[in-house]
């Protein structure tokens, strides 16, 4: 059965301003000293052959549908008298009432047939034209073109009345040219670069890394090298890959797949290699190619590095236990802290922990980072990070520890508590008998 597509044809609209001013007059003046008026220049942005669109067409798999449209400045022998730049939108959405045909593929084409962008399902996206002053008219064709692939597995579940989309080409003129956005870079190629462990070893910032390359595309890639520099850290150890700098500047370098394995990553694979360097593992990869081709890159650094864009997280997902045992001695007791991920697909990325008290004091604490320049114990305010070579993040459904020792009654809670800036209300467990 043919699936209905329903369209609503190409709408041009035109936009224009007027300039207007006063004149004003002195206490003495002169008749018609001089005179002038203005006329508009022409501006006519005008679509043909949009009755090429139609309405409740039917498309059924491996089908193509073509719909050729244009614009044009002119109209007869008036043509417009300034620059013309114009911006055309395709909508692609769900006809009201009805789901979407979701394998859809809807692209527009210039006249020699190249596409310019494509819409698979629902969304839009926006292409720009112009037209420079000249005696002549001038037209530019474009296409839509529907295409519903053949062989996809679910192709039956779109079958019907009920399935539908609606195609709308939208289009704005002016006399300046509009601000065209960046693109957002594309690539088949995702790399991933971790630090696994940071330490200091005689004076000397360390840390591990570790690259995953994705193969995103629908093809092998068959043998693989990637390219990458780093400005400060240092590179001394990998495995997993084979070195291939060459005569790379300092700060550059190459590492393609072993010989005899980790060579070939099919579609929706990826494979990973890593090594030791000297440095804070602070910094991004930079400059990354792989194979010669732009990659969307990630970097998840060490703490004070650029750590991923976090969303926020779900409502109740973290979860902050805070115990003390019984006062022992001169009012010292035994506490202990745990961050539990109550989420099934967040995880808590390069954790850290504030809160306070109003009257018992923090003395000692492990295995966590305590950074003085950010704790003022004086008004009982704490922040703590997570240890440096270990516990970095907090994966779905994982949880954290720290504890340590401290003064006072064991009977005061913690309050004012942040997970990475984000408010918790904690569980308080207070003066137990004992505490593990």
């Amino acid at each position: 059965m043919k699936r209905i597509l329903l369209i609503s044809i190409l709408t041009l609209l035109v936009t224009g301003s007027m300039l207007a001013g006063t004149l004003a007059y002195y206490s003495t003046g002169i008749d018609e000293l001089a005179a002038g008026s203005f006329v508009a220049k022409e501006f006519i942005f005008l679509g043909e052959g949009t009755d090429s669109f139609e309405e409740g067409a039917k498309i059924a798999p491996s089908e193509t549908v073509t719909w050729p449209f244009s614009v044009k400045n002119y109209d007869g022998n008036i043509v417009t008298e300034t620059d013309l730049y114009y911006r055309l939108t395709l909508h692609v959405t769900a006809t009201e009432g009805k789901s979407a045909i979701a394998p859809l593929e809807v692209s527009i084409t210039d006249a020699q047939g190249n596409v310019i962008n494509t819409v698979v399902g629902t969304g839009t996206f926006d292409l720009y034209g112009g037209f420079p002053l000249a005696e002549a008219g001038q037209d530019r064709g474009y296409a839509v073109v529907i295409h519903w692939p053949e062989g996809g597995e679910n192709d039956s579940d779109y079958a019907g009345e009920n399935f539908g989309n609606t195609i709308r080409v939208s289009a704005l003129a002016r006399q300046l040219p509009f601000d065209i956005p960046d693109p957002e870079p594309q690539s088949d190629i995702h790399v991933l670069y971790e630090i696994i462990n940071t330490w200091n070893e005689g004076g000397v910032d360390r840390f591990s890394y570790k690259i995953t390359i994705s193969n995103n595309s629908d093809q092998d890639m068959d043998g693989w090298c990637i390219q990458f520099s780093l400005p400060t850290d240092r590179i001394t150890a990998f495995w997993n890959a084979k070195e291939s700098n060459g005569d790379l500047p300092g700060g550059n370098y190459s590492f393609c797949n072993p010989a005899n394995y980790n060579k070939t990553i099919a579609p929706g694979g990826s494979i990973s290699f890593g090594g030791n360097a000297d440095g804070s593992g602070r910094e991004p990869i930079e400059n990354v190619l792989v194979n010669g081709k732009n990659v969307d890159l990630e970097c998840i650094l060490a703490p004070g590095g650029t750590d991923p864009e976090e969303p926020d997280p779900p409502e109740g997902a973290i979860h902050v236990l805070y115990e003390t045992g019984k006062p022992w001695g001169n009012n010292n007791f035994n506490y202990r802290v745990t961050i539990t991920n109550n989420s099934t697909g967040y995880t808590v990325y390069d954790w850290n922990i504030t809160f306070a008290f109003l009257s018992d004091r923090i003395e000692d604490h492990w295995p966590v980072d305590y950074r003085a320049e950010y704790n003022t114990p004086s008004d009982g305010s704490y922040k703590f990070y997570h240890p440096t070579t270990y516990y970095i993040n907090i994966p779905p459904g994982e949880s954290v520890q720290f504890g340590g020792k401290a003064t006072g009654t064991g009977e005061d809670p913690m309050k004012d508590v942040f997970v990475n800036g984000y408010e918790v209300v904690p569980e308080c467990e207070l003066g137990k008998q004992k505490l593990e």
